[in-house]
This record gives C-alpha cells, structure tokens and sequence, in this order.
C-alpha cells in the first residue's frame, strides 16, 4: 500500500476517484495552480502525465504533505448539494441580469418563468 496518493482535483473524475479511495488509500487532493506552480519552481516546464506524476509524488515528499481525512457519504452528499445550489444561484443571478436588457414581452415572460422555477428549485 502507497504511504500516500496526491492527486489533482482536475476534470469530472477526481471526485469519483476521491468517493472510492477515500478511507481505503492516504489520498492527498491538491490545488491543480498550486501543483503547477510547484513544477515550475522545480524548473519543469513540460506537461505529460509521467512527469506531472513524479511531479505530484515529489510535491507530497518535499511538501510533508499529510493525507486527508475521509469523508463519509453524508459529507459526498453535502459537498455536492452545495455545489449544485451554487450553481442555481449562478443561472438565476445571469437570468436576472439578462432580463435587464430584454425589451419583448415575450421574452421578458419567459425569462421570468425560469427566474420563477430556479428560485422554486
């Protein structure tokens, strides 16, 4: 067993990774600017995915970096859930703004419907 996993949080699927090693590995998720910024201190300035591994694994070694604790399914849920509220927040916001400068009646009703249903939700 790995005495510790640093990874990016990059892409749609670190957080399904992070869901099924969490608890069962010594994951570590690190800022994707912060791990590049690293890299380039390190005078790196290639990216492939060997050398952003070595990369990662010499950050987590020159850094101490410690593991995360896990999280249970609950906290998944609640991180999620945030997450998706933050982005009704965005939409509705970016609606709010655009029916500012909307002059069809038409348009302006429909806007106002969904500024309705995302507010609802």
């Amino acid at each position: 067993m790995p005495s510790l996993v640093v990874f990016e949080a990059t892409g749609p699927y670190h957080g399904c990774f992070e869901r099924t090693f969490s608890g069962k590995l010594p994951l570590v998720k690190v800022n994707p600017l912060q791990a590049r910024r690293f890299a380039q201190a390190c005078g790196t300035r290639v990216k492939t995915d060997a050398v952003d591994a070595r990369m990662l694994a010499n950050m987590g070694s020159a850094l101490a970096l410690e593991p995360d604790q896990p999280l249970d399914e609950k906290q998944y849920e609640l991180k999620e859930l945030f997450s998706s509220r933050g982005a009704l927040i965005k939409d509705r916001t970016r609606l709010i703004n655009r029916l500012q400068t909307q002059s069809l009646a038409l348009v302006k009703r429909q806007t106002k419907a969904r500024i309705e249903a995302l507010s609802e939700q």
